[in-house]
């Protein structure tokens, strides 16, 4: 029996609404969400995990896959890689069942899927076997290694930092001020960067992750406490760079130069020339968080 597997969370399923439901049919089938982050794939990525080398037992054989359309789904927003443990009985049989038939006219009444809309648009996605979910994690994270060793240590400590909590502070809004806010974009960016670093971080390091991010969490609430523009870059022009620029340091300590170049490239929006956004890339922008980075850009070149 193995006691950790993974879901993919499928952009529709944030789209449709359906994610808090998603996850509490998870957790109510005995599930720990260890790890939630936000993820995109590119057509290239959806391609090798999807194209199976044998026949998928979970949906009856392959099935057509269209990477195209996919590809398109995550131009919208990201979905979400959860890694689940469950203390009793096997975790990937259980995820199977738990995820349904992927037609959802066809899966059973209390899985995932049987909300869904339709086969492509159903939701989710977890692998069949031990072999696969090896496979496909290697496949759709560089640090595939450090999130296994999470999952086999059942290690929830670090909930606060990368597990479901996390990614509701910084997933992608719509619908409010925020979504096409600046200050709260780079805020919940930042986010992201500290729960890409945590899995990697030890103790001490750890302690200062927690400390960025409680600063930043105070800087989210004193932005919120206003409500024009002026005042809310005012509240912030300052607070989020001294916040997170101990993140470059141990970006780069961590070995992580990509998450280390995504936070500098953020952190020089604050300055009062303004600058294109180079690569933040690492963090799982959607198309709507890139636009609203490259505006403020444009605003101070103005």
């Amino acid at each position: 029996m193995t006691n950790w597997t993974f879901a993919l969370i499928t952009p529709d399923g944030f789209l449709g609404g359906a994610f808090p439901q998603i996850t509490r049919l998870i957790e109510q089938a005995g599930f720990d969400i260890l790890v939630a982050r936000p993820i995109v794939l590119d057509e290239e990525t959806i391609r090798r995990l999807y194209i199976s080398p044998h026949p998928r037992p979970s949906t009856g054989g392959d099935v057509l896959i269209p990477v195209e359309l996919f590809a398109d789904l995550y131009q919208i927003t990201p979905g979400c890689l959860l890694i689940l443990g469950r203390q009793q009985g096997d975790a990937i049989n259980a995820m199977l069942r738990l995820k349904g038939h992927t037609r959802p006219e066809l899966a059973r009444p209390g899985t995932i899927r049987s909300i869904a809309e339709n086969g492509f648009l159903n939701y989710s996605h977890c692998p069949d076997t031990p072999a696969d979910r090896d496979r496909e994690l290697a496949i759709l994270t560089p640090d595939a290694t450090n999130l296994q060793a999470i999952a086999e240590s059942s290690n929830s400590d670090l909930t606060d930092l990368i597990g479901l909590p996390s990614l509701l502070d910084s997933a992608v809004v719509v619908g409010e001020r925020n979504a096409i806010s600046f200050p709260a974009t780079a805020i919940r960016l930042l986010r992201r960067a500290i729960a890409l670093l945590a899995t990697h971080a030890d103790e001490p390091t750890l302690t200062q992750l927690r400390t960025c991010r409680a600063a930043l969490d105070t800087t989210a609430t004193n932005l919120d406490d206003n409500n024009t523009s002026q005042a809310r870059m005012s509240t912030v022009q300052d607070a989020i760079p001294q916040a997170a620029r101990p993140l470059t340091v141990i970006a780069s300590e961590l070995g992580q130069p990509a998450i280390a170049e995504a936070v500098e490239n953020l952190l020089f929006l604050f300055t009062t020339t303004g600058r294109p956004r180079g690569n933040v890339f690492p963090l799982a922008l959607s198309p709507l968080e890139r636009i609203v980075l490259d505006s403020h850009a444009h605003t101070h070149r103005l």
